[in-house]
């Protein structure tokens, strides 16, 4: 499928596809993850810096510890629809 992008006022962050007939509107998202330990709240900058917790023999930090938070921004749009009656 090839993604097409709709051009309004210099923006293309809405762009669209054709799937089995129809034109499927596809959104720009911007996400953000956040890393944190569950035990003590504290928050890494990366996944990597988890893992170098997990590996030091000073911390009581497990892999079980691990939480991850998934934000995903979207940009508000009009939706309309077709209805059969």
């Amino acid at each position: 499928m090839d993604l097409k992008k709709d051009k309004k006022n210099g923006k293309t962050d809405l762009g669209y596809i054709n799937f089995r007939g129809q034109r499927i509107p596809v959104l720009k998202a911007d996400s953000v993850e956040k890393i944190s330990n569950l035990r003590t709240g504290q928050v890494y900058q990366n996944m990597d810096e988890f893992l170098t917790d997990v590996a030091n023999p000073n911390t009581a930090t497990t892999q079980q510890d691990l939480r991850k938070d998934l934000t995903v921004e979207v940009m508000p749009i009009k939706l309309t629809g077709i209805t059969n009656n």
